[in-house]
Parts: structure tokens; sequence; C-alpha cells
């Protein structure tokens, strides 16, 4: 079994790796799945004012970092307010796994984690969102069991226009 050590991200080396992380993903999704959400890759500055009321997590493989995800109870620090219900919810994003450990399960180690994360602090739901013509994501959340619940169309603060997929995972918390 693989064992990816996940934690809370409290140092800045740390903050740099999954900015790094995010940019390696990024470069890939732009030239192997020809997906320009994430490009041009975010500067080191917006990535960290992105994370104010949010919870940053590293994961690694082997002493490696290979993953890493936001965790927010608000919507308040998004361009989009995406969700019309937050509460006893988390919003996961920015979701990256190394494009060398991709398909390889940690994904759903990063899920289950996160889930266990969400029962310790009593959250009831995991909400989340895709690129809508991202088929391959939308068959791994929708496999993990997270249920779609919407689609919109929305702007990101460099202008660019996504339509994005919404799910949602009930978390059973007793």
């Amino acid at each position: 079994m693989k064992k990816l050590k996940i934690k809370k991200v409290e140092k800045d080396s740390d903050i740099i790796k999954c900015w790094e992380l995010i940019y390696d993903v990024s470069i890939y999704m732009e030239n192997e799945l020809k997906q320009f959400n994430w490009s041009p890759p975010i500067s080191l500055e917006y990535f960290k004012n992105s994370l104010i009321d949010k919870e940053l997590f590293i994961g690694y493989f082997n002493d490696i970092p290979i993953a890493t995800f936001n965790l927010a109870q608000s919507d308040e620090g998004y361009t989009n307010k995406i969700w019309e219900d937050v509460e006893d919810s988390v919003i996961l994003s920015k979701l990256a796994i190394h494009p060398k450990y991709q398909s390889k399960g940690f994904g759903k180690i990063c899920l289950d984690f996160i889930e266990l994360y969400c029962r310790k602090i009593n959250i009831k739901s995991i909400l989340l969102d895709t690129l809508a013509t991202n088929k391959k994501l939308t068959n791994f959340y929708v496999e993990e069991g997270f249920c779609l619940v919407g689609n919109k169309d929305i702007v990101s603060k460099r202008g660019n226009k996504w339509n994005i997929n919404l799910f949602k995972k009930i978390i059973d918390v007793e």
C-alpha cells in the first residue's frame, strides 16, 4: 500500500513546495491536456495571498512533495461566489498531484484524508468544482462518491471564462 504523509502547512518552505507543485501541474495541464484554467501559472505572491482563510496541506511520498490541496470553510476569498450554502462544509480547491504520480491512487488517498479530517472537525460535506470539459476528473470524483449538484459559467480575475461542474459529498459524521 502506498504511504502518503499528509500534513497541514505551517512553514514558508512548505508553502513554496506547494506552489511549485501547482506550477508543475499547471504546465502539465497546459502542455499535455490542453487545459488552461491554471495558465499562465500563478505567481508565488498570488498563491500566498490566495491562502487567506484557507488551510493548505501537503502530501509527501518517500519524502518527496507530490500532493497539495486547500480547504476553506467559506467562499469569501473566491472571485466567484459559486456556492449558495457552505454551512457545515469545506470547499476543496487546488487538489494537485505531481504529473509523475498521477493515476497511481494518490488522489484517492488525499480524498480519504480529507473525509477523515472533516469527520474530526464535524464537517458534514465537501464541496468542489472542476472544469466541465475535464471528463476524466469528473468521472474520478463521481467514482469517489461526489454528486454533481450544478453547473455554472464563471469569469476569473484574469478575465478567463469557464464552465464548471459543482460537486458535493455528504460526510457521515457519526
